[in-house]
């Protein structure tokens, strides 16, 4: 029996370019590509400013450090939970190379009373510490119904005038401190916690441990 091989070679040829087809719409992205930074425009010509380290941000390292690291962050958040304790090993070892910056973007149950109790201990000079202390033990009053009390006792702990702590809490000018955080966030088109800019670049792939995270600040040295 004879076989007709254009019979066999063309419906061959035809399955295997859908083959190609389908794995070319398959592995093709759908949407906008991510970029690196936000472009300035007419609703946000100033995120250029925004990705510098101001006057009044909480910075760990020195400011004349060639690389600047910005942090907007969730004290509630696991992922940035995580990061927190790297970030201060690379600024402790990379010894005055790299200045880090923390904002805030509070987005779960009581991550905004959180971020008040550490600008509240910021103006006593225990930001950090109050920070470290609330991701330790963020399971502990993120399921409060009002933490105020367990923010006290942290204050308390690490030394603080409590009065004081409890009047700076409630006051307009450490709300007014998180709201120019979400005003950035809104402006950067930040949807998730931690995000982090080197150097005014938004860091897409994040690191996984302490050795990736140098050697990403290290590319800029």
């Amino acid at each position: 029996m004879e076989i007709d091989l254009k019979k066999l070679i063309v419906p061959a040829i035809g399955f295997i370019i859908l083959i190609v087809l389908v794995v070319l719409v398959v592995r093709t992205p759908i949407g906008p590509k991510e970029t690196g930074t936000p472009t300035p425009t007419a609703s946000n010509p100033n995120v250029a400013n925004i990705l510098k380290i101001r006057d009044n941000d909480w910075i760990l390292g020195t400011r004349e450090a060639k690389v600047e690291l910005i942090v907007y962050s969730n004290l509630t958040c696991p992922a940035c939970a995580y990061f927190h304790p790297i970030i201060e090993e690379m600024v402790k070892n990379l010894n005055g190379k790299l200045v880090v910056a923390f904002r805030h973007f509070p987005f779960h149950q009581n991550a905004d009373l959180a971020a008040y109790a550490a600008e509240s201990a910021g103006i006593q000079g225990k930001f950090w510490e109050m920070t470290d202390v609330l991701f330790e033990n963020s399971d502990t009053w993120a399921a409060e119904q009002d933490p105020i009390n367990t923010f006290s006792s942290y204050a308390k702990t690490l030394g603080l005038d409590v009065t004081k702590f409890k009047t700076d809490y409630i006051s307009s000018s450490v709300r007014n401190v998180i709201t120019e955080s979400m005003n950035d966030v809104s402006d950067l088109g930040i949807n998730a916690t931690p995000t982090f800019f080197i150097n005014g670049e938004k860091v897409i792939n994040y690191p996984n441990d302490l050795d990736e995270f140098t050697a990403m600040i290290e590319e800029e040295l």
